[in-house]
């Protein structure tokens, strides 16, 4: 089912709230990897089987050829589901691509809090934590890297 183009309350969080930022150093230090965008926000999750699409500019992106949304549902699990697209000028010669290829990265993964969950593509990655606020009245936060 795909998301509802219905919006969830979001709240971003300012960089000093971020808690990737060691991976993402490292990636951009890394010299086979370039960071594209690196945000954190808060949310509360939508129920299962209603997931809401958060465009990936709510959330404060606004990387050059990127596109796309983010849903969080809570059922008896947690699931985090991304439908991004990434145009790139230049993509890497072991892609076979011409410029401009719009490479399309659509997955649902299974969650867990305070681990690092990765969704790959051969073009791009992200690397997501999920995080719960420790009071139960507060949403859950959401951190996203591709």
């Amino acid at each position: 089912m795909p998301p509802e183009d219905t919006r969830s309350d979001v709240h971003l969080l300012p960089p000093t709230e971020f808690r990737l930022d060691r991976i993402a150093t490292r990636l951009g230090a890394s010299g086979r990897y370039l960071p594209v965008a690196h945000v954190a926000w808060l949310q509360i999750a939508s129920p299962w089987g209603r997931p809401i699409a958060i465009p990936i500019e709510s959330l404060g992106i606004a990387a050059p050829g990127l596109t796309g949304s983010v849903a969080l549902e809570r059922g008896e699990f947690l699931h985090l589901a991304l439908d991004l697209h990434y145009a790139m000028d230049d993509p890497p010669a072991g892609l076979a691509a011409v410029p401009g290829t719009v490479f399309t990265l659509h997955d649902s993964h299974r969650v867990r809090f305070d681990e690092r969950n990765y969704f790959d593509h051969p073009a791009f990655g992200v690397i997501a934590l999920v995080t719960p606020e420790r009071h139960a009245t507060q949403p859950t936060r959401g951190s996203l890297r591709p």
